[in-house]
């Protein structure tokens, strides 16, 4: 998803050597000069925290509507991943502060605080209704977006001490079997081709809550996959057993809050300062420990708990005149599954995961080889650690965490040596690491800057930097943030801000970078959206840059219109067609000697290449009927695409694709809501490089005396494959298509949640 342009200084680049490039130090001097001299250019207006503001009006009911969003273009990698963990960790009104409240969508610093004073002056939120009508700033619409996103735990009934709640979850995939020509052993197999695959996914979970002082809540499921496995050193294969869905706990947890803290026995996850030290959730505000209340629901399965397992406490109970201490301590012992494609085969040595070359293990299944899969309880994580923070007031405090860790990779059965497996995704190579950090956050009259700078301690120790500034005129909101990722850092709790590229399996390595974001509504009924964001990627010199942008317009208030798009130019000094988009790195393109070059899984950098993309939406609502919404987006970009020309020769054109989508909302009682969508999609308009086909699913929502909430959803889709042109992938005599490439896909889907 990302870069390409200026030809003729890519082949005087490429034919007459590359031209000189300043020094490390130079350029990080002239980024923190560019940040601070436009930093310096705002500081005009005011601020008071850190809101995080996304690129779309996030209003969903659920995941799946949440992932429509994403796969529509309208949320980058980054924000799906914090609102998915938003969904499955959601806010609880009652508890928060108000840096708690910022990553919500919506939410303003100011309306933050309005929201914390209200609670702190009139007392606990009883719903999410009665935030509304207590707080100005959370009008009608506002509050239907944060309905996902935020719990109100507070009951002033006294004769009902205890209350809680029941979830269930089942889910199917359908899908067909792609069928195998020539089959042999060690020919790959996914599930499906080896006869499994056939059951539903299902999920339950429960959660008590008893006089707002202590809350228990446990989740398991039953669905497919590998339920054992064992490791053969003599072949260096594993060998596994596929199992059929067996009911496990998955995540327990107990909360105890009393006035002077807080503590969690089980699964929780955890956030501090930028997330440069310690975070499992993302994103930035949050400070502590959180629970998943939810199940959560992956593309084709449910998806399982990937926090901690252990136990934390915290407490604010601590002052020295007007400094309230903020202490917090956690440990954490776990197993850890991992997909195939992410072990390696290490042969006893201590690899570095970004550069060593080793191959996956193969895995057996009943005498064939699986692929497609992920292997259960391939390591174990041990941490411990803790958290300090000085707050002077809400908008100042300063911080320190640290954490140390060990991890045994010896858990698989037949595995003794730890240097048995790489891991090659986001895990370091290092059996002892652990990482430390100070994170604070300062508010001068009319400005806020928050940063966290982080030091990974490992074999290698290195170095992360990261600072926002952050300004809210009454019109808007303005942010402006650095960051500085050292190559070496990798610390695997980090989730920090960060350009989609991933090293190693991390996002916050091998990276500097400079976003500028900003959010402007002149007034109530227009919204524009802007956000540029310049990355380097270190180790090949390469910089990147990326600009998404949206103008939201309310005429009245049943219209809403919004125009959208997003360019991305993943290498500003290499450009042009001749580039493939997301294609490896070319050493000769890149300058890299034959052996300094890096064997990189696909997808874990963008390269070099252009993509651009425009679209736009029309939104009709009514309070008491419903809503409709038409989207339309049209995208090009570098992927080699060539078509017929005129004389018959092959030409080089920018790939050309669209999407279209209308989702419809209907409210035929109080309780019950309909919703149906339908969409197209065609990757390649001129070929048939990518897929093309349609989906539509109609979901049902029907509530049942306040104490009840089902939901079912059906949905079903099919390909149209093209014929392939001369260009795409030669001459073709003849293309018929089989049962295969013509195939249907669908989903069903029930969820019920009992309150009691």
């Amino acid at each position: 998803m990302m870069p390409d342009d200026l030809m003729e200084s890519d082949l005087e680049w490429r034919c007459c050597g590359r031209s000189p490039s300043p020094s490390n130090s130079e350029r990080r001097f002239h980024l923190f000069s560019a940040w601070l001299g436009t930093l310096l250019l705002l500081s005009s207006w005011a601020a008071t925290g850190q809101a995080r503001d996304y690129s779309v009006e996030v209003r969903v009911a659920d995941e799946g509507e949440l992932r429509q969003l994403y796969y529509d273009g309208l949320l980058d990698d980054e924000e799906l991943e914090l609102l998915l963990r938003l969904l499955e960790s959601p806010v609880d009104i009652n508890q928060a502060e108000a840096s708690d409240l910022l990553p919500l969508p919506g939410v303003t610093p100011a309306l933050a605080e309005q929201i914390i004073e209200e609670r702190d002056t009139d007392g606990a939120f009883a719903s999410m209704i009665d935030l509304h009508a207590r707080v100005e700033g959370v009008n009608e619409s506002l509050k239907d977006q944060l309905s996902a996103f935020v719990i109100a735990h507070h009951r002033k009934d006294s004769r009902a001490p205890a209350r809680g709640y029941v979830d269930l979850l089942m889910l199917k995939e359908l899908r067909a079997v792609e069928p195998i020509v020539d089959d042999y052993p060690a020919l790959g197999h996914s599930a499906g081709q080896l006869g499994y695959d056939k059951w539903p996914s299902i999920g339950l979970g429960a959660g008590v809550s008893v006089k707002d002082w202590l809350s228990i809540g446990v989740a398991g499921l039953a669905q497919e996959g590998l339920k054992a496995a064992a490791y053969d050193p003599n072949s260096g294969d594993v060998f596994a057993a596929y199992g059929t869905p067996v009911f496990r706990p998955y995540m327990g947890y107990a909360k105890f809050s009393l006035s002077t803290g807080e503590a969690v026995l089980g699964s929780y996850h955890l956030h501090y300062g930028q997330g440069l030290v310690m975070s499992s959730l993302g994103g930035r505000g949050r400070h502590g420990f959180y629970l998943r209340r939810g199940i959560g629901q992956g593309n084709d399965r449910i998806r399982e708990f990937d926090g901690l397992l252990g136990a934390a406490a915290r407490t604010t109970a601590l002052r020295a005149g007007t400094v309230r201490f903020d202490l917090s301590a956690f440990a954490s012992l776990r197993t850890y599954d991992q997909y195939i494609s992410f072990v390696g085969l290490a042969a006893g040595e201590q690899l570095d995961a970004a550069t060593a070359e080793v191959e996956a293990p193969r895995v057996w299944v009943d005498g064939k080889r699986a692929s497609y899969m992920t292997l259960p309880n391939v390591f174990r994580v041990g941490l411990v650690g803790g958290n300090f923070t000085a707050r002077f007031n809400r908008r100042t405090h300063l911080g320190f965490t640290g954490y140390g860790a060990s991890m045994d990779r010896t858990t698989l059965p037949g595995v003794e040596d730890p240097h048995t497996f790489l891991i090659r995704q986001r895990w370091p190579s290092d059996t002892g690491f652990g990482a430390l950090g100070i994170n604070g956050r300062i508010g001068l009259g009319l400005l806020s800057v928050a940063g966290e700078w982080g030091l990974w301690l490992a074999q290698n120790p290195a170095n992360a930097f990261f600072v926002r500034a952050q300004l809210e005129p009454l019109w808007g909101v303005i942010s402006l943030s650095l960051r500085h990722y050292d190559t070496a850092y990798g610390n695997p709790m980090a989730r920090a801000e960060a350009a989609p590229d991933r090293y190693a399996g991390n996002s916050a390595r091998n990276e500097q970078g400079l976003r500028l974001q900003a959010t402007l509504r002149p007034n109530k009924s227009l919204r524009v959206n802007l956000r540029l964001d310049i990355s380097r990627n270190i180790t090949f010199d390469v910089t990147d840059a990326s600009l998404r942008g949206s103008v939201t317009g309310r005429p009245t208030e049943w219209l809403q219109l919004r125009f959208f798009g997003d360019y991305v130019n993943q290498n500003v000094l290499v450009n042009g067609p001749e580039q493939r988009y997301g294609g490896s790195f070319d050493e000769e393109v890149f300058g890299l000697a034959a052996d300094d070059e890096l064997e990189l899984e696909d997808g874990s950098y963008e390269r070099a290449g252009e993509h651009i993309r425009v679209g736009g939406s029309v939104r009709l609502k009514h309070a008491r009927v419903g809503s409709l919404v038409v989207r339309y987006s049209h995208s090009f970009q570098d992927t080699g695409k060539e078509i017929p020309g005129s004389g018959g020769a092959c030409e080089l054109v920018k790939q050309s694709s669209h999407r279209l989508r209308i989702q419809g909302r209907l409210y035929p009682s109080r309780t019950t809501r309909l919703v149906t969508s339908f969409s197209y999609e065609d990757d390649d308009v001129a070929g048939s490089k990518g897929s093309r086909g349609l989906e539509t699913y109609v979901q049902l929502q029907q509530g049942i005396n306040e104490r009840l909430q089902l939901r079912v959803r059906g949905r079903v889709g099919r390909y149209l494959p093209d014929p392939p042109n001369d260009c795409d992938f030669g001459g073709d005599s003849a293309y018929t298509p089989d049962d295969y490439d013509l195939r249907h896909f669908g989903e069903l889907l029930f969820t019920a949640r009992v309150k009691f």
